[in-house]
C-alpha cells in the first residue's frame, strides 16, 4: 500500500486524482521536471537552510533516509531529550509517516513530561493556504503516538519571515475524512478521474492529464 505523508495528503485536497496515479500511475506518464522548477526547488531549500541556521539549540534526527522506524526511534528521543528545534524528524503512526519541517519545544502536557511539540512548516508564500493547514495537521496526528494526544496548533513560518499560527481542530477532522478517501482510492473502491485545477502546472502528471482531457 502507498503510504500516505502530509504532502500527499497536502496535494490531495486539491486533486485527489493526482493521489490515484500516485497509487496506480506508470511512472513513465510523468514529465520531467523543467530547469525553472529546478532552480525553485533549490532556492526553496536555500531559503529553509538560511532561516534554519537561526534557531538556537537545533538538531536533526540521524538516519538513513530509508528505515523510517529507526529514524522515527531517534525522532522519539530528541523528543524526550527536550530539545527546543528538531529539523526534519521522521514520524510513523500505522502506514502514514512524514517529516515535519521543524518540530517546536512549548509549554505545555504530554507523555514527555511538562512539556509539548508542534509541528512548523516552512513555505516560499506570503499567506497560509488550506493546504498548508491540513499538512500540518496530517504531522500533528502523527505525533500522536509520541506525545499522547494531537497537537492543537501547528505553524507556519513564510516567506514574510513571519510565523503565523494554525489553529488545527477543524482541519484535523477534515484530515481524517481525506485520508479515508485516499484509503478508498488505494484500496480501489473510491474512483478519480483528471480534472483541471490550481495545482496542475506544478504537478508532474500534468502532461498525462492533459492527453487525457
Amino acid at each position: 500500500m502507498q503510504p500516505i505523508t502530509p504532502a500527499a495528503i497536502a496535494k490531495a485536497s486539491k486533486c485527489l486524482h493526482s493521489w490515484y496515479l500516485d497509487c496506480f500511475g506508470n511512472p513513465q506518464w510523468k514529465r520531467k521536471w523543467e530547469e525553472g522548477e529546478r532552480l525553485e526547488l533549490q532556492r526553496g531549500l536555500d531559503y529553509e537552510r538560511k532561516l534554519i541556521s537561526q534557531l538556537p539549540g537545533l538538531v536533526e534526527p540521524s538516519w538513513d533516509g530509508r528505515d523510517w522506524q529507526a529514524g522515527h526511534d531517534r525522532t522519539r528521543l530528541l523528543m524526550q531529550e527536550g530539545h527546543p528545534w528538531i529539523y526534519q524528524g521522521a514520524l510513523l503512526n500505522g502506514h502514514f509517516r512524514g517529516k515535519p519541517d521543524l518540530l517546536r519545544k512549548i509549554d505545555g502536557s504530554s507523555s514527555l513530561g511538562l512539556y509539548t511539540y508542534i509541528p512548523i512548516e516552512i513555505k516560499a508564500h506570503k499567506q497560509v493556504l488550506l493546504k498548508d493547514r491540513y499538512q500540518l495537521a496530517a504531522c500533528a496526528m502523527m505525533l500522536e503516538p509520541i506525545l499522547g494526544s494531537i497537537p492543537a496548533r501547528g505553524g507556519v513560518w513564510l516567506n514574510t519571515g513571519e510565523v503565523v499560527d494554525a489553529e488545527l481542530g477543524k482541519d484535523t477532522n477534515n484530515v481524517v475524512r481525506l485520508i479515508e478517501k485516499m484509503q478508498g482510492v488505494n484500496g480501489g473502491k473510491l474512483k478519480t478521474e483528471s480534472v483541471r485545477c490550481t495545482e496542475c502546472r506544478r504537478c508532474l502528471w500534468s502532461t498525462h492529464c492533459e492527453n487525457e482531457w
